[in-house]
């Protein structure tokens, strides 16, 4: 697909490993342990995790699978978007397929369709899409009430954030859904959406697995609870510019981007804003989507973290809201002609496709640098049996590129690099965070690698002399320098 070319060839970055070590320890016998609840656990996100369970037994390491996986889902959200930006235009199969593009090449889906630890958020808008159209179904009379809350009880094992869907539906019966029946059918809709996220809340309180405390982030000020709902997303998702992939021009593409938008919504705007309760409908859809992340955007986010659009993931679902109100606004009466309504479509589509391949950049050369590492590791390790240690020194291991988190050389990398089995998992207690502390914990004390990391070479090599001084064969110590500029994992002498 044109909007992820040149991603396939990428690796595995920062909390991948952390994903892939998770899913290792799932398989046909304790499968439906990712459903499992444990008393503190704050995220509990079973269909991901079963997804990245079925992953790792069909492609292991290969990172090509996880993408293709990546590009099917990427495939099905604009599909979804297109379909229902259809449903709400009354039919108009141009405004869908507009929607359809401008979401699939909206350059926020630099991160989220990428990075294999994102598909909580991936599976977390197809069940809310899903949800959508269901809902806009049977409002209609053209489906049933159980798609719409077997949709919204999808969301919710996908990510918390499923818990705002009711607030959807109610938006959509007060906005949406004409007066008489169909209100009435969406109001239904809302009070079974509603009674289901109640049950939910209630299994989460009864087992102490709720997203907050004393760990958690500190609720923000009014202003900043403003900014996290919606002054930062909508200026993320109006002007997603990566200022590691443009550098100095950042401004000048934002700029463009302003000046697009502006002049689509302006003929909108002039022609008396038709369709605005659909559209307000599809507005309302972003801070509503925030409502659950909003204090972790407020507080917990540093202007660093934006660098290479790291967290653009969090907005993926408030995108799709955005796409969904843009072009049904673009869509609606007030062009002069249709032939420059088309010839702006195709110029705002264009416009989207190119900074998303610009933003991509990042991604790709992060991804191409893990993959090297990977690489030094797979042909630098000797393969070790439990019970002799090897001591590993990196020197220099890349950690961060333009933005995007690499996290280079964790024992759990290595351990999965080098085939060596994992500790076993109390899979049937669920992923609550001490758990998932405690397991990482056991996989740097059983795994024989032993990594540490150093900042130069001779403190590496003062630091390899230790276990060496302390009777180690030369065979169990390994110090390992990262050449950047020749992206290559090369061994020191240690003699």
């Amino acid at each position: 697909m044109l909007a992820l070319a040149g991603t396939r060839v990428g690796h595995f970055l920062t909390d991948d490993w952390h994903t892939l070590a998770l899913a290792s320890q799932f398989g046909p016998s304790n499968l439906l342990d990712v459903f499992a609840l444990a008393p503190g656990q704050w995220h509990w996100r079973p269909l991901p995790n079963l997804l990245w369970a079925l992953e790792w037994d069909v492609f292991g390491l290969d990172p090509a699978g996880y993408a293709a996986v990546k590009a099917a889902m990427l495939a099905a959200g604009a599909f979804l978007v297109g379909t229902l930006a259809r449903r709400l235009s009354g039919g108009s199969t141009a405004i869908g397929a507009f929607a359809a593009a401008l979401f699939a090449l909206h350059p926020l889906g630099s991160g989220p369709w990428i990075w294999v630890s994102a598909n909580h958020e991936n599976v977390l808008l197809l069940a809310f899409l899903l949800g959508l159209l269901a809902l806009e179904r049977y409002a209609r009379g053209e489906g049933g009430l159980a798609a719409v809350v077997l949709a919204a009880g999808a969301a919710m094992l996908s990510k918390e954030t499923g818990a705002v869907f009711p607030g959807a539906v109610l938006l959509h019966a007060l906005l949406v859904a004409e007066r008489g029946p169909a209100r009435s059918r969406a109001l239904r809709a809302f009070a079974a959406t509603a009674a289901l996220v109640g049950a939910y809340a209630a299994l989460r309180l009864a087992r102490g697995a709720v997203p907050f405390g004393e760990e958690g982030y500190p609720f923000p000020s009014a202003w900043g609870m403003l900014r996290g709902l919606a002054i930062d997303p909508f200026r993320w998702i109006v002007a997603p510019v990566s200022r590691s992939a443009f550098g100095a021009n950042a401004g000048s593409v934002v700029a463009a981007f302003l000046v697009v938008l502006l002049a689509a919504v302006g003929p909108w705007l002039l022609a008396g804003a038709p369709r605005r309760r659909i559209v307000g409908f599809a507005v309302s859809l972003v801070p509503l989507a925030m409502i659950p992340v909003a204090p972790f955007f407020a507080t917990g986010l540093s202007p660093a973290d934006w660098e290479g659009l790291y967290v653009a993931h969090y907005l993926l679902l408030p995108a799709a809201a955005f796409v969904l109100a843009f072009a049904l606004a673009f869509g609606a009466q007030g062009w002069p002609s249709r032939k420059i309504a088309v010839a702006f479509a195709i110029g705002i589509v264009g416009l989207y496709g190119a900074v998303l391949q610009r933003n991509h950049v990042p991604w790709k050369e992060a991804g191409a640098i893990a993959r090297a590492f990977a690489a030094g590791i797979r042909a630098h390790l000797p393969d070790r049996e439990a019970g002799r240690p090897l001591y590993v020194y990196f020197v220099g291991a890349p950690a961060s590129h333009r933005g995007i988190q690499i996290g280079a050389g964790s024992a759990i990398q290595v351990a999965l690099e080098k085939r060596f089995p994992l500790p076993a998992y109390p899979t049937d207690r669920g992923l609550a965070g001490d758990e998932v502390a405690r397991f990482l914990e056991r996989v740097a004390e059983a795994v024989p690698y032993k990594v540490f990391f150093v900042e130069d070479r001779e403190r590496a090599l003062a630091l390899a002399r230790g276990p060496l001084e302390r009777g180690e064969s030369l065979e169990d110590v390994l110090a390992l320098e990262w050449d950047a500029a020749a992206r290559r994992l090369e061994p020191l002498e240690l003699r």
